[in-house]
């Protein structure tokens, strides 16, 4: 059963390399007639597999299946894994802000990731101004993050 490790790996190094195109043929591997069946991996494959098919549909703009995807790997990521359950939430916030649904303050302050806090409230209010001045305030972060695109779109 590494066949869904070694296509996780392939994730991550193709993520690296942002050479995302390659990732399409992963998916296309798993959703084929021979590969076994995606219940029988070990749950830390399968949310590190939906984590990077989240990604991966959050930069295609196909927002629905971002959240359905981040949001299975949030959910299914062990309680300790604050590392990893903020990972998919630095994804996940954008995506849901996108879709017009907005995070909690308390997740917020949870997870550490207070600088969405701004963003939410002035997205939520649709105050432009505020949120053009958070925007550039945090576009270096937000762009080293991979999800300035996604930020503009909300």
């Amino acid at each position: 059963w590494g066949a869904l490790a070694v296509i996780n790996e392939l994730f991550k190094v193709y993520f690296r390399m942002n050479n995302l195109r390659l990732c399409t043929n992963l998916i296309r591997a798993v959703d084929g007639t021979g590969f076994p069946p995606f219940d029988d991996f070990p749950m830390a494959q399968k949310v590190t597999y939906k984590y990077y098919v989240g990604r991966l549909s959050m930069l295609n703009a196909n927002f629905k299946q971002a959240e359905e995807q981040l949001m299975y790997a949030f959910e299914h990521c062990p309680r300790d894994s604050l590392k990893n359950k903020r990972l998919c939430l630095m994804y996940l916030i954008p995506t849901r802000l996108v879709l017009g649904k907005f995070a909690s303050g308390a997740l917020l302050d949870k997870y550490a990731l207070t600088h969405f806090r701004p963003l939410c409230s002035a997205v939520a209010a649709g105050d432009l101004l505020a949120f053009n001045e958070h925007k550039e305030t945090h576009q270096s972060l937000y762009i080293q993050q991979g999800i300035y695109l996604i930020v503009e779109r909300a």
